[in-house]
């Protein structure tokens, strides 16, 4: 039976702030690994497509964004697919 390292899987993530956000979306990346992601809206049109190196950070402008709910959607190197709930005000 494998053992599930809660540590090490909870470490491998991205940050994402502020949630809500109204001007901008900082997305900092606290891992080895490099990620391309996606920014959904509620019917899963992609609003926008990035990618963030590993222990860096990305600034995404969200003013013109439509007030409401969007995913950011990433799969890992181990290939485990994340998903964060965004709120736009």
């Amino acid at each position: 039976m494998n053992s599930l390292n809660v540590q090490s899987l909870s470490a491998k993530t991205l940050s994402v702030y502020p949630n809500p956000a109204s001007d901008y979306l900082q997305i900092t990346n606290q891992t080895v690994e490099n990620f391309d992601f996606k920014l959904m809206n509620l019917i899963g049109e992609v609003v926008y497509e990035g990618s963030i190196r590993s222990a860096h950070e990305a600034k995404l402008d969200v003013s013109f964004f439509e007030p409401g709910v969007y995913f950011l959607g990433y799969i890992s190197e181990e290939g485990v697919r994340h998903t964060k709930k965004i709120l736009v005000k």
